[in-house]
């Protein structure tokens, strides 16, 4: 039985045509005279220790490029095949905390404005709180009911507390049935630092969730000084990257659709087992996801996926279940081919035999 190759077949495009589709899949990486208005910027692990960089178009999710390292020289050379004219179209790029993309991306495009990704903003918070909730509760004894209710609740403090369930659960920690706030409310009394750095916390929070940017700001300027260094450090990035953190509050724009597109990738390597040659691996990645409808009628050459997420699964398994079919009928043939040669011999010849009778009767 004959294995399929290769994805072009698998989807039915004969293999004289796979450098065709390559071609088509590819021209986004190879015409350089035209780049989208939003692009978004992120990294993933292709090997073990190894990053790749991927750019992606933010309103159609189409892949721009996959370059294999995430160094400055790499994702500069590719960027300046565009021309200045080019570059200067770009609008805003999204991208995650790394201060590697940011002082590059203001270089290769003039004109663009940094958008950081919100998510990452509020886990730089969360991470704070959270040693800062570790190294209080280290203070008390492992066998207190603060270090246990610290310990055992700790993913109610770092929830925004307005989208705390109102339903009640039966804690086994202080042996009663209580609703997450009034856990929250509980354990916070047993420390007045805890007290203050989840209340600073908690308006945090809400300031960015409902985009109140100056009060946001104002409020990391008031308490700089008094916080700890897990604060400290996390206020200094902040202020740091205050006008790309704007940017990030002021419009919709953010690295979700992207990260969802690294899922997709890791998804492939997964399914392929790891790829040790990039190109091959670059190619898979975007005969995969770079593929369009053309048109309401479908040819040889117009295979599309409606979304990243979505495959036409049906014609695929009965295209593969057709020829696993006829490969094996094939196969079962030429290996009885003796006894089926004989069995057509013995059956012709009664047959002739057959008729010679009866013409003899007749006769």
């Amino acid at each position: 039985m004959r294995l399929i190759k290769n994805t072009t077949e698998l989807i039915g495009i004969g293999i004289k045509n796979q450098n065709i589709i390559i071609s088509l899949v590819f021209e986004t990486d190879t015409h350089n005279d035209k780049l989208p208005a939003v692009m978004s910027w992120d990294e993933f692990g292709f090997k073990k220790g190894e990053l790749a960089f991927v750019a992606q178009n933010y309103e159609t999710n189409e892949l721009i490029t996959i370059l294999d390292n995430r160094r400055q020289t790499t994702i500069r050379n590719y960027f300046l095949k565009y021309p200045l004219k080019v570059r200067q179209q770009v609008q805003f790029i999204t991208m995650d905390m790394s201060g590697a993309y940011i002082p590059l991306a203001r270089r290769l495009f003039p004109n663009v404005k940094i958008v950081l990704d919100r998510f990452h903003i509020i886990q730089h918070l969360g991470r704070a709180f959270l040693k800062t909730r570790i190294a209080i509760m280290n203070q008390f004894d492992k066998k207190s009911l603060p270090y246990r209710a610290l310990k055992n609740h700790w993913r109610l403090f770092q929830k925004d507390s307005r989208k705390l369930s109102l339903n009640s659960f039966y804690s086994k920690t202080f042996r009663q049935t209580l609703a997450p706030h009034e856990v929250v409310a509980k354990t916070i009394v047993f420390s007045k630092e805890l007290t203050d750095y989840y209340t600073l916390y908690q308006l945090l929070l809400f300031h960015f969730q409902e985009k109140r940017v100056d009060e946001f700001f104002e409020l990391i300027e008031e308490n700089r000084s008094k916080v700890n260094h897990y604060f400290q450090t996390v206020f200094r990035t902040f202020l740091r990257h205050k006008q790309y953190i704007k940017n990030a509050l002021e419009t919709d724009y953010s690295n979700a659709k992207l990260e969802a597109t690294n899922k997709l990738i890791k998804d492939i390597k997964r399914l392929g087992f790891g790829f040790r040659n990039f190109i091959n691996f670059k190619k898979r990645v975007f005969i995969t996801l770079n593929i369009h409808k053309k048109g309401p009628t479908r040819s040889s050459l117009d295979v599309s996926f409606s979304s990243p997420t979505t495959v036409d699964k049906e014609p695929l398994l009965f295209n593969v279940f057709l020829k696993i079919f006829l490969s094996f009928f094939v196969r079962f043939f030429l290996f009885f081919k003796p006894f089926f040669t004989t069995l057509f011999i013995f059956f012709l010849s009664n047959y002739f035999f057959l008729w010679f009778h009866i013409f003899d009767v007749v006769v």
